[in-house]
């Protein structure tokens, strides 16, 4: 039997089994020529592994040929593994000169990135193909070996880090131009975001599987001692808001760079806690959690729905040494929800003590006569002892923060709950009792998440500087750091804190001019939750 005719017959079979995935819905580039090689005629089936038939599940952006723009005459083919999608192109070493693959990557921050090139490799490979690459600073062109192995995985080579403005001004393009006559080969590229010096690399803080099925829902805030808190949900059945949830805590006490193990703050058995909400009373010197309620054998849709036993009920708890430990839960329901509402939600994220020291945490409920999610505030004056409810904000509106103006006006930020992809803002001028018309904030892009709002103290400068954390798309990628030096009026400053899936968020504003961020993001086909630090005063000296 010949060697290629036993490399077919062995990997016919199993050659499916090893790369199988959802590439049949990649279609092949239309003005590229048939591959006239047999579904697993390979000449080197040690090398299968490191096929990746899915582009989509590689890290930042990817661009395989079929996305690319072809100059000349091109061929599929899948005969020398490894690859990306549903084979490579090669220039069957003819028109040499007259031939290009061209990728445009849609950049969706200005930043700096990394270039990486797929290419299979064996001595039949071009040795000098010539690879240019279009970037914010210039245009660069140098050549390559393809008979060399890749660094990464066997598949990828590094072109080099460079900087690409946002939209579609940059390229990457394969050429034959002067090459040596062997095969010029093109399959994918790939766009990696390296880190800013502004952002340090994240680290997992809570790793779903681990102790708990699923984690979600941050809520980050520095206690009355320093001490950096971070709060979620620990899923222990994973999937939604529904089942065995518990409030989970880890402690730093160098500003995020150690933290604690995981310890629990309330456990109520099979029943589901959720959207820890956490605010300091600084008067007192005391942390406060506002979290909910629900009966763990219903989904957040059947409580909504009244399908329930019972409905959302709201609970409170203190600290008066900084989270160490923590009082009995109080239940507020009666105070601040009516029989009507069943759903109901606190913050997440973040409470706030306001001038006048009277706490206010955002929340928000569904009317059971028509399903409608609605945002709300509940305030104290006397330091937690009782508690009352606001007017109900505008339809569709959900999880919120809150920041105070310097003239006393309250603004709410909301989760726009179905619609427009934009914020909602609403107004107070009593300190959170009664709120205006909401409105669309055409600045802010929301892609129906919960977002952070975290308004700093007065600096020396008399400066009023509010920061805002959200996914600012597509969908809910791209968490990304806004900072508005005027109060909300307009956000002068961005900076990306994390490519691709990234949703839910909350800030903590640390020592030295920086900021901490906890988020969580769909990798590895869970929820994970991360923590970064944001160099605050870094981003602000930026022109």
């Amino acid at each position: 039997m010949k060697p290629t005719a036993f490399v077919i017959a062995l990997f016919a079979g199993i050659l499916p089994q090893l790369i199988a995935d959802d590439s049949k819905s990649i279609k092949p580039h239309p003005k590229a020529l048939p591959n006239t090689h047999k579904p697993g005629e390979v000449d080197n089936p040690k090398l299968v592994p490191f096929i990746v038939k899915s582009p989509k599940r590689l890290p930042g952006i990817v661009l395989d040929e079929t996305d690319a723009q072809l100059e000349g005459s091109w061929r599929y083919s899948t005969h020398t593994p490894p690859y990306v999608g549903i084979g490579y192109l090669h220039d069957q070493k003819k028109n040499k000169g007259k031939s290009s693959v061209t990728y445009t990557p849609d950049i969706p921050r200005e930043g700096i990135y990394e270039v990486r090139l797929s290419h299979c490799y064996n001595v039949r490979r071009s040795t000098n193909t010539p690879i240019t690459i279009q970037h914010a600073d210039a245009k660069t062109t140098w050549r390559i070996n393809q008979q060399q192995i890749p660094e990464h995985d066997r598949l990828f080579r590094s072109l080099g880090k460079f900087r690409f403005r946002a939209g579609k001004e940059g390229y990457v393009r394969i050429s034959t131009e002067g090459t040596d006559g062997k095969y010029v080969i093109a399959d994918a590229i790939q766009f990696l975001p390296v880190p800013s010096p502004i952002v340090t690399q994240p680290k997992l803080l809570f790793e779903s599987g681990k102790l708990y099925k699923r984690f979600r829902i941050p809520s980050l805030i520095v206690a009355p001692d320093g001490t950096l808190l971070a709060f979620c949900e620990g899923r222990k059945d994973g999937g939604g808001l529904t089942g065995n949830i518990d409030i989970v805590v880890r402690r730093s006490k160098d500003h995020g760079k150690s933290w604690s193990p995981i310890d629990v703050v309330q456990d109520y058995g099979n029943d589901t806690l959720g959207n820890p909400c956490a605010f300091i009373d600084r008067q007192k010197n005391r942390l406060w959690m506002a979290f909910t309620h629900s009966p763990g054998k219903f989904t957040e849709k059947q409580i909504v729905n009244g399908e329930s036993p019972e409905s959302t009920r709201v609970f409170l708890i203190h600290s008066d040494d900084s989270g160490v430990t923590w009082s009995k839960p109080t239940e507020i329901t009666k105070s601040v929800k009516l029989d009507s509402w069943t759903w109901y939600g606190t913050g997440p994220g973040l409470g706030l003590q306001l001038s006048t020291g009277r706490l206010v945490v955002p929340c928000y409920h569904v009317e059971r006569s028509d399903r409608i999610y609605r945002s709300h505030v509940i305030y104290s004056d006397d330091h937690g002892v009782t508690w009352q409810r606001s007017t109900t904000i505008g339809d569709n509106t959900s999880e919120a923060h809150i920041a105070e103006q310097s003239s006393g006006v309250l603004i709410m930020d909301t989760r726009t709950v179905v619609g427009t992809k934009l914020r909602t803002w609403a107004k107070s001028k009593d300190g959170g009792k009664t709120w205006s018309r909401p409105y669309f904030n055409k600045a802010l892009f929301d892609p129906h998440c919960e977002a952070c709002l975290l308004p700093l103290p007065e600096d020396v400068n008399s400066q009023h500087v509010w920061l805002f954390s959200n996914p600012t798309g597509p969908r809910r990628h791209n968490l990304t750091l806004r900072v508005s030096l005027d109060q909300g009026h307009t956000w002068s400053k961005s900076q990306l804190i994390q490519a691709g899936d990234s949703q839910y968020s909350s800030l903590a504003q640390l020592p030295e001019g920086k900021v901490g961020c906890l988020y969580d993001r769909w990798t590895n086909n869970t929820y994970q939750l991360f923590f970064t630090r944001i160099d605050l005063e870094m981003l602000l000296r930026q022109k």
